[in-house]
């Protein structure tokens, strides 16, 4: 009854962890296209200052629910649970949306921002 128990758990978790990862990388893509998205006009400007704001805001978030799912994983891996292709493949793309959300886009977006005239040298936006 209890190995039942344990196999049903971990199962559990496995599908809890492909789920978790899936959310993680719809809402890094969001959060990338949201600051690729370049502003055309002084209007759409400030939507786009105020989107990469919300974007900043969120980045912790973003990064706590990676790093949950990576536990998820982990944890499986502990008790010997084989991880299938598939989720192999998708965690490797959320560490590889992680990685291009930190290191290209929010950077990008920031140096797009401190060049336009109107942030005045920038320092205006969540820095």
């Amino acid at each position: 009854v209890t190995e039942r128990a344990l196999g049903t758990m971990k199962q559990a978790l496995g599908a809890l962890a492909r789920e978790a990862c899936a959310t993680a990388c719809r809402r890094l893509d969001a959060a990338t296209r949201t600051v690729d998205e370049r502003p055309e006009g002084p209007a759409s400007f400030a939507a786009y200052t105020q989107a990469y704001a919300e974007v900043a805001q969120e980045q912790n978030a973003l990064e706590e629910a990676a790093e949950e799912v990576r536990c998820m994983y982990e944890l499986l891996g502990e008790f010997g649970v084989r991880i299938p292709l598939e989720d192999k493949v998708e965690l490797d793309a959320l560490r590889s949306k992680e990685r291009d959300l930190t290191h290209r886009a929010m950077l990008e977006a920031r140096l797009f921002i401190d060049r336009q005239p109107a942030a005045g040298g920038g320092g205006a936006v969540g820095a």
